[in-house]
């Protein structure tokens, strides 16, 4: 991954994606924000017990640094919904009453897409052909549910995309380093014993990069940051390790004007 700074605002950037000027994509760390312990610093998540005005001063920052027409986040509560954001759509999206959702689809420029993580995965698709951008909250359950079968569908049957040209990235996320289920023989199920780290442990990276490919994407086309953000909680929101904690901001949008 490569990492940036703007301003003071830190975050990662994926090489798979960054070879495409029409694009806005980041991964953003906890640094560069207002929010006093335990939410230090850029918490962009306003019902974790942070300050509702200071969440909006975050947001502008990351807003700075991506130059947005308009932001879209929803509600995340692990399940398996999935907006497609059009215009029309965005005339009703109310910021502060979101829907609930996992996963958020658009092709039009200027949309931020984000999705607020800390240990799940936020995963981005692009399509750059049909030039469709999408950003999926994955944590277990999520890959338990199909989330990622179920985005890639979406984009496939409402924009015509053929999964072969989709590029897709996992943020920074819970490692298989740290990743232990002691109740995994009825959280789990069986065909995920295969992605045994170690002891209870599971290599959840691993399985979304299976569930992509099955999926249709290509190997070549995803690229995993295997960054465990525990082990690395300094630089990113760890709810595993920390509890009570902010959440990063993963962001992906069509630019309004470049060329792919």
């Amino acid at each position: 991954m490569i990492v940036r700074e703007v301003s003071g605002t830190k975050f990662y950037q994926f090489s798979s994606l960054n070879k495409y000027s029409c694009i806005f994509h980041g991964f953003f760390t906890r640094h560069g924000g207002f929010s006093t312990p335990p939410y230090e610093s850029l918490n962009v998540a306003y019902k974790v017990g942070d300050d509702v005005e200071i969440v909006d001063q975050n947001i502008k920052k990351i807003e700075q640094v991506s130059k947005p027409r308009q932001t879209v986040a929803v509600n995340q509560d692990h399940g398996c919904k999935i907006i497609i954001i059009d215009n029309n759509y965005l005339k009703t999206y109310q910021k502060e009453n979101p829907p609930t959702a996992d996963a958020i689809i658009t092709s039009e420029t200027g949309v931020a897409l984000v999705i607020k993580v800390a240990d799940c995965q936020a995963i981005f698709l692009f399509d750059p052909v049909k030039k469709v951008v999408a950003n999926v909250h994955c944590g277990w359950r999520g890959n338990v549910n199909g989330i990622i079968a179920r985005t890639v569908a979406a984009i496939k049957d409402v924009f015509n995309s053929n999964p072969s040209d989709i590029i897709a990235t996992v943020s920074p996320s819970l490692g298989p380093c740290c990743c232990e289920f002691k109740d995994h023989n009825t959280l789990l199920p069986p065909s995920f014993q295969r992605f045994k780290a170690k002891g209870n442990h599971f290599d959840f990276w691993k399985i979304s990069r299976t569930q992509l490919l099955e999926s249709g994407i290509l190997q070549k086309h995803i690229e995993i940051a295997e960054i465990c953000t525990v082990c690395n909680s300094r630089d990113f929101f760890s709810y595993r390790k920390e509890k009570i904690t902010g959440r990063c901001a993963a962001l992906i949008m069509l630019k309004e004007t470049s060329e792919a």
